[in-house]
């Protein structure tokens, strides 16, 4: 049969088929094409609703915080108002202390140094230096106890405002459930009509997938500061007794050099003259580079900290 005929016979079969004749497969076809039309408008309606509910309970929440911020904060005040005045008592007693230790000791130190002649000897030198150590170490610990009492007092307030805090926290935490905001949401998937998915509603399911993992990712970040921070918290007073003992490490290792190189400092005075002499200049040269150097230890380890504490800051914050 050529094609021409083929042609001709079709023809004839239309002009015998009733008007207004639709076939069966062309009539599946527009109805499966409503059908997905109508399943579509449904799943962007629930989307744009999910979405919708989604912002105002972000919104609701954040209302909800600083609600809860304004009550927190006139508590927090008032624990650091108490505990400022608690720390200006504390370090009046403690200077008290250490004035009448100074003056004390400074008499000893000063008798002791000219009970000899004016032209001090090595054994003489090494007495004074040993008579400055003591005299330092009775006075750092002097001034170490005033510090310790302040510094306890400071990380009572701070361990009072964290517990306010942490009770914040989970006040907000409460409320951002009853909103929704700590559940997984489920995608919002077409489904096969006519059986199967047309490329658009693959594409659809896709960008569902996508989306709740980024309503996941929004809500976790917009409850991170509740969910961390009573761990971020007790890491940094955690932080804070350590930067405490280590700034007292530090200073006690000085203490001692500088205790020594006053010695030096007064034999080397104008009105001693010539008495010192060129290995008193040595001695006080020697004294003063031991101490530059723990302060560029210290230095370092305090750098050190700093970086190691930026990125446990990061793993506590990104947990």
């Amino acid at each position: 049969m050529t094609r021409t005929t083929l042609l001709i016979g079709l023809l004839g079969l239309l002009l015998v088929l009733p008007q207004g004749y639709t076939p069966a497969f062309a009539q599946d076809d527009k109805e499966l094409r409503a059908q997905r039309s109508e399943a579509h408008k449904a799943r962007s309606e629930e989307r744009k609703q999910r979405n919708q509910d989604l912002s105002d309970a972000a919104r609701e929440l954040r209302d909800h915080a600083r609600e809860l911020e304004a009550a927190y904060k006139p508590e927090a005040q008032a624990i650091d108002t108490a505990y400022r005045l608690e720390e200006v008592r504390l370090r009046a007693e403690g200077a008290e202390r250490v004035a009448r230790a100074e003056t004390e000791f400074q008499k000893e130190f000063t008798g002791a140094m000219f009970t000899q002649g004016a032209e001090p000897d090595a054994q003489r030198l090494q007495a004074l230096e040993a008579n400055a150590r003591a005299y330092g170490e009775r006075l750092f610990a002097l001034k170490r106890q005033a510090a310790e009492e302040a510094h306890r007092a400071r990380m009572q307030a701070e361990a009072d405002k964290d517990r306010l805090r942490d009770s914040l926290d989970q006040k907000v935490l409460a409320r951002a459930a009853e909103l929704g905001l700590t559940r997984d949401y489920a995608p919002i998937l077409a489904r096969p009509i006519g059986g199967e998915l047309t490329r658009q509603e693959e594409q659809w399911n896709q960008r569902e997938e996508k989306e709740v993992a980024k309503i996941a990712e929004r809500n976790a970040k917009l409850l991170a500061p509740y969910r961390n921070g009573q761990r971020l918290r007790e890491w940094e007073r955690t932080n804070a007794e350590e930067d405490f003992r280590l700034q007292w490490e530090e200073d006690a290792e000085r203490q001692a050099i500088t205790a020594q190189h006053s010695v030096y400092g007064m034999l080397l005075q104008p009105a001693q003259g010539e008495a010192a002499g060129q290995a008193f200049m040595e001695r006080a040269a020697e004294l003063a580079e031991q101490e530059r150097l723990i302060q560029i230890r210290y230095q370092q380890i305090r750098q050190e900290k700093t970086i190691k504490r930026r990125e446990e800051k990061k793993r506590i914050l990104a947990s």
